[in-house]
């Protein structure tokens, strides 16, 4: 018998509660983006928040298809902040790609969903980074060495905050928060 597809409405609500508290971070990175365009402008625009930890939980947590680019399209609704969206776009995309890493045949929460969290949080910093090349005309006055190491810096903070968010994501499931009705063997 083939796994369902389909989203519940717990699944579907989860998204959106993980949305929202995404959107919390992009209301930090506007804040941020303020006052590092002036002291730090390699790392702004937009600022290394963890806009994008609701996308790598919700596939952490939900482990179907797309519910990153719908938890991440909620967080640039309610926040204001495309670069959640590609961002969270990317996180999708290490989904897609790392979707052996998420099995749950040896429990939910596995060293290879580590792995997982760790390269979706790096493809979410990387989603980030491109924002200075998108949104802010700092990229024409920065040298290309500090822009690099913007990326650099965002793409690491972004390994850090999919680890954060594995262990977040891990003790909010064995505490009960099962938005899928998966197995609780992890």
């Amino acid at each position: 018998m083939a796994a369902k597809k389909r989203l519940t409405t717990r699944s579907l609500l989860a998204c959106v509660v993980l949305g929202a508290g995404s959107a919390v971070f992009v209301w930090l990175a506007i804040v941020l983006n303020a006052l590092m365009s002036a002291s730090l402008p390699w790392a702004a625009y937009p600022a290394p928040t963890p806009m994008f930890f609701g996308a790598i939980a919700a596939v952490l947590l939900i482990r179907k298809p797309g519910v990153a680019a719908l938890t991440a399209l909620i967080t640039a609704l309610i926040g204001f902040g495309t670069m959640a969206l590609i961002a969270g776009l990317c996180v999708e995309l290490a989904a897609f790609l790392g979707k052996k890493l998420l099995r749950p045949d040896g429990g939910m929460f596995t060293s290879a969903a580590l792995t997982w969290a760790a390269f979706g949080g790096g493809m979410g910093g990387l989603g980030l980074s491109l924002g200075i090349f998108m949104v802010s005309t700092a990229r024409d006055a920065l040298p290309l060495h500090l822009l690099l190491l913007g990326m650099a810096l965002k793409i690491l903070l972004g390994i850090a905050y999919g680890v954060a968010t594995f262990y977040i994501a891990r003790i909010s499931f064995r505490s009960g928060v099962n938005p899928q009705g998966l197995p609780v063997n992890a």
